[in-house]
């Protein structure tokens, strides 16, 4: 009946005015650069053979918005503490940094993920059951009423046709959103991974000399320690070494 496709149509209606706007927020992934560290903003900062080293630990305001603002579940519940690294490399020659050349634990790769990346089966789950709570109530009203409608009139039968048109309309409404909620949470999960792989310090890198290079490491929480050591080769005799002792809650400055 007529009464009961305009019931469906703003069954749809209903269900996508309530659902999408929280599916369609950050659907663009936007990468954001590490700011250079330096005497201004840095709570560590050394130099050493015209090599110089700047840290801190970054605060809630500091980290919310990386990861396309899935930086604020470090903070929320998390169990990581971000590190911000900045090397300023004057000297005429190559460093080279390595995670194992930092003596603190860093948390891997897998673990950094698990921690900023979008629960993808729980989003999809949440709007699953947001729609069957809409669709279901509709739907056994509506078959309810219809042997009342049969015997009573038309009228009755229009309001159940009516019942039922939006619970299914309601539905489906949610399983496409669901859907669209799934692979838009999937596509941003592989930004993440490869944003993390872009300002974390995961493998070995080598500081060119008169270049400026900003980096993450990520400490467990239960393994943080405001001081630890950093040390850098140099990458044409990895006998020179530079060790820097790190300490994030005082600032130093070695000539």
């Amino acid at each position: 009946m007529v009464t009961a496709r305009r019931a469906s149509f703003w069954g749809l209606m209903f269900c996508v005015l309530i659902l999408l706007p929280g599916c369609v927020q950050q659907f663009r992934y936007e990468p954001k650069p590490l700011p250079i560290l330096n005497s201004y903003n840095a709570s560590f900062e050394d130099i050493q053979q015209s090599v110089s080293l700047f840290a801190r630990k970054l605060s809630y305001h500091d980290g919310k918005d990386l990861f396309n603002g899935n930086g604020k579940y470090l903070y929320n519940g998390g169990t990581l503490v971000p590190v911000q690294l900045t090397i300023e490399n004057n000297s005429s020659f190559a460093w080279t940094l390595s995670p194992n050349h930092i003596e603190i634990e860093q948390a891997p790769f897998y673990v950094v993920r698990k921690q900023v990346s979008n629960n993808t089966a729980a989003r999809i789950a949440t709007i699953a059951i947001l729609g069957t709570l809409f669709s279901i109530p509709a739907i056994v009203i509506g078959a309810i009423a219809v042997p009342t409608g049969v015997i009573l009139g038309s009228g009755l039968l229009i309001l159940s046709s009516v019942s039922i048109g939006t619970g299914i309309a309601t539905g489906t409404a949610a399983t496409s959103v669901a859907v669209y909620e799934g692979y838009r949470s999937a596509a941003q999960n592989v930004s993440i991974e490869e944003d993390i792989h872009r300002i974390s310090l995961l493998n070995e890198i080598t500081i060119q000399p008169g270049k400026k290079i900003s980096k993450l490491i990520f400490i467990p929480q239960k393994q943080f320690l405001s001081s630890f050591n950093i040390e850098f080769t140099n990458a044409a005799n990895e006998l020179d070494q530079l060790k820097f002792d790190c300490n994030l809650e005082q600032k130093t400055n070695t000539q």
